[in-house]
């Protein structure tokens, strides 16, 4: 999916809390993403223990990547926007971990202090995450 469709589905999951209440339902694969989309839904959700369950595993057991290889095949199925459920917030430097938090979900937020060593010596920095949203300081 291109960073422009990205956009897209975004403004339009934005645009149906704008409307008002809404329903949405959750889709466990690929197929069943086509088929609820087919029935007019306006936008999916993934299900965690459906995408654990494609890896034999139980709720809550899978790695984000294993998630967000799961949700990708739901969002290449579909035109619609895709909630994603229950990610872990993984903050990360030069690729590796250094922490994680509670779930998160999709478009949720939550703060973390972030700490620069700068040339007159360390700051602490409050800094808003929004789940699903990457940043990259360079």
């Amino acid at each position: 999916m291109s960073d422009q469709d990205q956009s897209d589905r975004a403004r339009a999951f934005r645009a149906l809390h704008e409307r008002g209440t809404f329903i949405i339902a959750n889709c466990w694969d690929g197929g069943s993403a086509r088929i609820l989309q087919s029935l007019g839904f306006p936008a999916l959700a993934t299900s965690s223990g459906a995408a654990a369950g494609t890896y034999g595993r139980i709720d809550g057991s899978i790695s984000l990547d294993q998630a967000l290889d799961h949700a990708r095949i739901i969002c290449g199925a579909t035109s619609l926007p895709v909630y994603l459920v229950d990610v872990v917030p993984v903050v990360r430097l030069d690729g590796q971990a250094l922490g994680t938090g509670s779930p998160v979900q999709m478009g949720g937020s939550f703060f973390v202090d972030v700490l620069f060593q700068g040339p007159d010596g360390p700051t602490t920095i409050p800094y808003q995450v929004v789940a699903g949203d990457e940043i990259v300081v360079g």
